[in-house]
């Protein structure tokens, strides 16, 4: 009697641990510390370059390191 009480103890104390528990990293952690979710705009900036008395310009992204566009004529 006392192993089907001991189980069904420790199966509610599983569940609602699994289901609405706190969990314990939130628990403890004060508000201030927690991180938040900033949203941030894309840093770009426009490179550009005289070829044959034309004027070009590409857009080199600094978020991912990488060539945007083409060279395009202005």
């Amino acid at each position: 009697m006392k192993k089907k009480l001991l189980r069904g103890a420790l199966a509610l104390v599983l569940l609602f641990n699994m289901v609405g528990g706190i969990p314990a990293s939130a628990a403890s952690e004060p508000p201030e510390s927690r991180e938040t979710i900033s949203l941030r705009a894309e840093q770009i900036e426009y490179v550009y370059r005289l070829v044959d008395g034309k004027f070009q310009y590409r857009i080199w992204s600094y978020t991912y390191a990488r060539w945007l566009t083409d060279w395009i004529d202005c």
